[in-house]
C-alpha cells in the first residue's frame, strides 16, 4: 500500500513512460495535419475565437476556453490545437492505467491502457481538432471516477470527484451518462444500498444539464429536421437501433479496417439485422454471466454500453454510429481483452502466447492508427478516404464536390454533385452546390434551375437564395436581389457554425445592393449589421468609410 502518490509514480514510472511514448509514436505523423471540415468554421474562419466573449457566451465553456487560449498564444496553428487533444489523450491513457491498477491490478491496467493508447478507433477524436471534446470530457470523467473510487478511503476525495464531473459537464453534454457508470460501479463492486446517497448529486447535476442544455439542443436539432423538408421525420426503433449500434462498435474495435468519418446506413436488411443480433445477444449474455462470475468484467462491459447510451435516442437527431462517440466506451471493451491477456500470462503454458498476442495486437493497432492519421491530413485526403469507404453515401460525394469546387476544378465538382444526386435525387444541398458550380461557370440557366429545385425540396436552405440574389444582381434586378438576400438572412440557422460568417457576407451583399440603388441610409444600416457579425471585415470597413464621407 502506497502512502503517497510520489511513491506510486516512482514504482510505475516505467509503465507511465512507455504509455507516453506509445501515444507520441502513433500520433507523431498527425501533428502536421491541417484544419478539416468543422475546424474551419470553429477556428480558422471564426472571427470571435480570440475574444473572451466566445467563452462566456457558451454554457459548455471548456472547449471554447481552450480555443481562446491556444488562438491567442499561437494564432490559427492547427498543430497547437491538435497537440491539446493529444495531451488530453495521454492524460486519459494514464488515468486508465492508474484506475485499473487500483481496481484490477497493474498488469491488466497496463495491457488495457496500452491498447487504448494506440487503438485506431480513437483517432477521429484525437486527430480531428473538432473531435477533441470527446477526449477532454472523457479525461475529466475518468478522473472523477478515480477519485470516487478513492473516496471510500478518504472522504475529501468525493468532492474532488464532483469537481471533475462538473468540468466534464462543462465540456460536453455527453457527460450526462456518468451517473449511470457510478450506478453500475456500486452494483458491481460496492454496495448500492449504502451508497445511493453518494451518487444522488451526480444524477442531480446531470438532470440540470439535461434540462438546461441537452433537451434544448435536441429541440433545436428536431426543429432543423422539421425545417429540412427533404428529410422525413426519423424514428429509429430501439429494437433495431441498439443491436446495430453495439455490434457496429464491437466490429470497429476488434477489426478497425473500415474506419470512416461517416458510417452511413440506409435501410437495414433482415439478413444484416439477424447477423447483428448474433453479435449483440451473446454480448448481452456475457454481461449477464459476468455479473455472476466476475464483477470487474461486468462493470467495464456496462461502462461501454452506458458510455454510448446517449446515442440510443430513437428520434434520429444524432448519428447511429460515429467513431468519436465510442472514445470513452472503447476502454470498457479493451478491459475484456486486457483481462484475457492477463489470465493467459498467469499460466505458464500460455505465458508466451499472451505476450505474442499482445505484440500482434499492438503492432496491428499502431500501424492502422498511423495510416488513419494520413486520412486526416487535409480535406482532400479525408474526403477521398471517406468516399472510398462509403461510396454509396451521397453526402461524402457532395463534400468531395465542394473540395473540387474550392480548388477551381468545376468539372469534377459537378461530376461529384451529380453522383450525389443520383444516389439521392431528393438531396437539396446537392442541387444547391450544383447550382453554385454552374454559376461560377456562368451557366446561369442551369444554375437557376438547380437553385429553384433546391428551394422546392427545402425552402429553409439559405444558400440558394443567396446565389439567386447574385444572379438577379448581375441582371440589374436589384429589388429581386434584395428580396432573395433578405430571405437568405432569415433562413441562416442560429445554431449553425456558419451563422457569423454567413450573416456577415449576406449583410455586406445587401449593403452593396442598396448602394447600387442609391439608398445610402439602408446601405449604411446593412454594412453596420455586417460589421456586427465580423468587426474586422476590411471590405465592410472600407465601404462604411465611403458612406461617412
Amino acid at each position: 500500500m502506497y502512502s503517497t502518490v510520489k511513491e506510486w509514480i516512482k514504482d510505475y514510472r516505467i509503465s507511465l513512460t512507455i504509455l507516453l511514448l506509445l501515444v507520441v509514436v502513433v500520433y507523431m505523423n498527425s501533428l502536421g495535419n491541417g484544419f478539416v471540415i468543422d475546424d474551419n468554421t470553429a477556428i480558422s474562419n471564426n472571427p470571435k475565437i480570440t475574444s473572451f466573449k466566445s467563452v462566456t457566451d457558451r454554457p459548455l465553456f471548456v472547449q471554447p476556453l481552450l480555443y481562446f487560449i491556444v488562438s491567442n498564444l499561437f494564432g490559427p496553428n492547427p498543430t497547437m490545437f491538435r497537440l491539446v487533444n493529444i495531451l488530453f489523450h495521454i492524460g486519459t491513457v494514464w488515468i486508465t492505467f492508474i484506475l485499473l491498477s487500483i481496481t484490477s491490478g497493474p498488469i491488466i491496467g497496463f495491457f488495457t491502457a496500452s491498447l487504448f493508447a494506440v487503438h485506431p478507433i480513437v483517432t477521429e477524436s484525437v486527430v480531428w481538432i473538432s473531435g477533441g471534446p470527446h477526449v477532454i470530457y472523457s479525461f475529466f470523467l475518468l478522473f472523477s471516477l478515480l477519485f470516487y473510487v478513492l473516496s471510500s478511503n478518504k472522504k475529501t476525495y468525493y468532492w474532488v470527484s464532483l469537481i471533475f464531473f462538473l468540468l466534464a459537464l462543462a465540456t460536453s453534454e455527453k457527460a450526462i451518462i456518468f451517473p449511470g457508470i457510478l450506478l453500475f460501479y456500486e452494483i458491481a463492486l460496492s454496495d448500492i444500498k449504502k451508497s445511493w446517497k453518494k451518487i444522488a448529486p451526480f444524477f442531480i447535476f446531470s438532470g440540470v444539464l439535461v434540462l438546461r442544455v441537452y433537451l434544448p439542443q435536441v429541440g433545436e436539432r428536431a426543429a432543423e429536421f422539421q425545417k429540412n423538408v427533404s428529410v422525413k421525420p426519423v424514428f429509429n426503433n430501439p429494437v433495431i437501433l441498439i443491436p446495430y449500434a453495439v455490434s457496429s462498435y464491437l466490429q470497429l474495435i476488434f477489426w478497425p479496417i473500415r474506419l470512416s468519418l461517416f458510417h452511413y446506413q440506409t435501410k437495414i436488411s433482415l439478413v444484416e439485422y439477424l447477423a447483428r443480433l448474433l453479435v449483440f445477444l451473446p454480448f448481452i449474455g456475457l454481461i449477464g454471466l459476468s455479473f455472476q462470475k466476475n464483477r470487474h468484467i461486468f462493470f467495464w462491459l456496462c461502462f461501454f454500453i452506458t458510455s454510448i447510451a446517449w446515442t440510443f435516442l430513437p428520434f434520429g437527431v444524432v448519428g447511429i454510429v460515429a467513431e468519436r462517440y465510442v472514445y470513452l466506451g472503447t476502454i470498457g471493451v479493451l478491459f475484456l481483452l486486457g483481462y484475457i491477456l492477463e489470465k493467459l500470462l498467469e499460466a505458464k503454458r500460455t505465458e508466451t502466447l499472451a505476450i505474442l498476442l499482445f505484440i500482434i495486437f499492438m503492432i496491428f493497432f499502431m500501424i492502422r492508427t498511423v495510416v488513419r492519421n494520413f486520412d486526416w491530413k487535409n480535406e482532400e485526403s479525408l474526403w477521398f478516404a471517406t468516399v472510398k469507404t462509403d461510396f454509396i453515401y451521397h453526402g461524402a460525394h457532395n463534400k468531395l464536390g465542394e473540395l473540387y469546387e474550392r480548388k477551381g476544378d468545376l468539372a469534377n465538382a459537378i461530376k461529384e454533385y451529380k453522383i450525389a444526386l443520383r444516389l439521392n435525387p431528393n438531396y437539396p444541398e446537392g442541387y444547391s452546390n450544383l447550382g453554385a458550380a454552374y454559376l461560377k461557370m456562368r451557366k446561369l440557366s442551369e444554375a437557376s434551375e438547380a437553385f429553384n429545385k433546391s428551394i422546392q425540396l427545402n425552402p429553409w436552405l439559405w444558400q440558394p437564395y443567396q446565389n439567386l440574389a447574385v444572379i438577379y444582381y448581375g441582371r440589374g434586378s436589384y429589388d429581386k436581389a434584395i428580396e432573395y438576400t433578405k430571405a437568405a438572412i432569415q433562413k441562416v440557422p442560429k445554431t449553425s457554425d456558419q451563422y457569423l460568417k454567413a450573416n456577415s457576407e449576406l449583410y455586406f451583399n445587401l449593403g452593396a445592393m442598396y448602394l447600387k440603388k442609391g439608398d445610402k441610409k439602408k446601405a449604411k444600416e446593412a454594412i453596420l449589421a455586417a460589421l456586427g457579425f465580423n468587426p474586422q471585415d476590411p471590405k465592410a470597413r472600407k465601404i462604411l468609410l465611403q458612406l461617412r464621407e
